[in-house]
Order: structure tokens, then C-alpha cells, then sequence
């Protein structure tokens, strides 16, 4: 064989070869690529989803708890306040609550209304 023929023959096999391998590429490795992409976006989402689910958890917890400790104020004023009629010792309740929270009383209004009748 002539050395011409030689390096011919080597070059056209190399082209061969860079053609084999560029179809590879673009039949085997880019569309795994692309869903190798894709699967890491989502699954970036799912974490930033994540974490703005438990901040929101979070808010609520901190929500639920204020509603509480207000829950509870709320019945120590409920039980400061008198079952009957007696609006004077309810003022004075009042103000003392008042007083004894830093609050300062500006005004109080007054409306008597008939007690609902319970259901027999």
C-alpha cells in the first residue's frame, strides 16, 4: 500500500469516527442531558416550594399562639366581669383592668339589653 493510500484511508476513517461520535452525542447524550436539566429545575422549585410552605407554616404557628395568649386575656376579662346587672361594678372592674395594664380609660358607653332567653 502507498503511503498516499495510507493517509487517505487513516483520514477518511478518522472522519468516520468524528461522525460516529457527534451522532452519539446528539442521538445518546443531549436528550439525557435535557432531562437531566429539567428534573433539576424541578426539583429546585420543589425545594424553594418548600421553603416558603414551612416559612408560611411558621407565620401561622406564630399567629395561632398570639390568638391564644389573646384567648386567654380575653377570659380573664371575661371573668372579671360580673354575671348580673351591675354596671357600677363593672366600670370600676374596667378601670382597674385598665390601671393595672398601663391603659388609660377615655371613655365608656353603657347599653343595657335583655338577656337572650335559653332554649328549654
Amino acid at each position: 500500500m502507498k503511503s498516499t493510500t495510507k493517509r487517505l484511508s487513516s483520514t477518511f476513517l478518522a472522519l468516520l469516527l468524528l461522525a460516529i461520535a457527534a451522532i452519539a452525542f446528539f442521538e445518546l447524550v443531549q436528550p439525557e442531558y435535557t432531562t437531566l436539566m429539567t428534573l433539576k429545575g424541578k426539583a429546585a422549585s420543589e425545594q424553594q416550594l418548600l421553603a416558603s410552605e414551612q416559612k408560611l407554616v411558621t407565620q401561622a404557628q406564630s399567629v395561632l399562639d398570639s390568638y391564644q395568649s389573646q384567648s386567654s386575656s380575653t377570659q380573664a376579662v371575661n371573668l372579671a366581669m360580673p354575671i348580673g346587672q351591675d354596671s357600677a361594678g363593672a366600670v370600676a372592674q374596667l378601670y382597674g383592668l385598665a390601671t393595672n395594664s398601663g391603659l388609660v380609660v377615655q371613655s365608656v358607653g353603657i347599653s343595657l339589653q335583655a338577656a337572650p332567653q335559653a332554649a328549654a
